[in-house]
């Protein structure tokens, strides 16, 4: 179906939640019941998205090592395809790639200001990507380990990280500095 981008903020931060995302995008609160269970117990969960998913928030690392273009050749071979026509399929596939591409991994840069901004306004806060198959509220998630990130290294790298992984950045800014 869809990846979905959830955070999770102390109950008592609820009124930040709802004036956290900027244009473009919306938060809204979700009760994974099984999300909830390997958070903190008063921490809520919201989802933040834009248009109706997340997908175009988080970007997956790729588990694929050989380079695309052999692939693809690979592949017209097999079809029975001509070496011309093959170099030529090859050569647009890589222009396309280049103008429908953004560099990312992780979160998108705009994504990773507005979780860093929470961050420093709750002091902290969860980060779960998922790529659900049913419903946000009911879907079963188990969560592997949990790593820590302060919100300025959050801002300052690509910030690569698996589904199903659970984050957490600190509201901590490189020398004390506020993200604005």
């Amino acid at each position: 179906m869809c990846y979905f981008l959830t955070l999770g903020v102390p109950a008592k931060s609820a009124d930040i939640m709802t004036s956290a995302a900027p244009r473009g995008f919306a938060i809204g609160l979700v009760q994974n019941r099984s999300v909830l269970a390997q958070l903190p117990p008063e921490f809520r969960t919201y989802l933040l998205t834009s248009g109706m998913c997340s997908c175009a928030l988080y970007r997956r690392r790729s588990k694929r090592t050989e380079d695309p273009s052999e692939f693809l050749r690979r592949k017209y071979r097999k079809k029975g395809w001509s070496d011309s026509r093959i170099e030529r399929a090859v050569e647009q596939a890589s222009k396309a790639k280049a103008r429908n591409e953004s560099p990312f991994v992780g979160l998108r840069a705009d994504v990773a200001t507005i979780v860093a901004e929470i961050a420093h306004q709750t002091g902290r806060v969860a980060v779960i990507v998922h790529f659900y198959n049913g419903d946000t509220e009911d879907e079963m998630l188990t969560l592997s380990t949990a790593r820590s990130f302060a919100a300025f290294e959050l801002l300052t790298s690509s910030f690569p990280f698996d589904e199903d992984e659970l984050i957490w950045v600190t509201g901590s800014t490189a020398r004390g500095s506020s993200l604005r």
